[in-house]
């Protein structure tokens, strides 16, 4: 009952959010500096690119084991302990978890482990130090991306578990609030991460606001 009716408020927010962390993105990439490091963002997330298109065969083991620790990772976080966790090369992976949620089923779709690490790691650098590690945060956004992509596919299981109407509307803005993130961090840090999101929330409760008014 609790995550049925989580799901319905969720479903009538993503709209908002939607716009909200669409124009926070586009804000936030329109303000960076020539100095920051988004075109070696760029640089890494092309070059991954390029490295996949010739090399996926032989990436499909770490995109399943990626896949499978972000459902561990959030499993974890609402506290449902693992029963059993497999990961192989050619038929794919299984974490079994004592337990699970729309938010777990989905996680892998939305959220980029992988880069999420780095940035965690990036914050204890000093900025001046930090700026090269950029494209290597950006070939970890390529990689997610392109593996999430491979992944997408109407019968997919954890699609189907989170429900496909859900996960449709739910995903989009779940991607534009975790690159958007990532994105904000190259752009200028933790103190424009914290800006993404404020101005997200102010322009999702203005378009909110102006719907409700009319």
């Amino acid at each position: 009952m609790i995550e049925r009716t989580a799901k319905a408020v969720i479903l009538v927010l993503c709209p908002f959010l939607g716009y909200g962390f669409g124009f926070a993105l586009y804000e936030s990439l329109a303000r960076a500096r020539p100095e920051s490091g988004l075109l070696l963002f760029g640089f890494g997330f092309a070059a991954f690119y390029a490295f996949w298109l010739l090399f996926r065969k032989w990436l499909v083991f770490i995109c399943t084991l990626e896949h499978e620790i972000t459902h561990l990772l959030f499993g974890l976080l609402f506290l449902k302990l693992p029963r059993g966790f497999r990961v192989t090369l050619h038929e794919g992976g299984h974490v079994k978890l004592k337990g699970s949620n729309f938010l777990i089923y989905l996680a892998p779709y939305f959220f980029p482990t992988i880069s999420f690490a780095l940035l965690i790691l990036l914050v204890f650098i000093p900025p001046d130090y930090r700026t090269p590690a950029y494209a290597l945060l950006g070939a970890s956004a390529a990689f997610h991306l392109v593996s999430t992509w491979a992944d997408l596919r109407p019968g997919q299981t954890d699609l189907r578990k989170a429900g496909l109407i859900f996960s449709l509307v739910f995903l989009p803005p779940a991607n534009l609030a975790a690159y958007g993130s990532l994105l904000a961090f190259v752009t200028g840090g933790l103190p424009q991460v914290a800006d993404f999101w404020r101005t997200a929330a102010s322009y999702s409760i203005s378009i909110f606001t102006f719907q409700a008014g009319a």
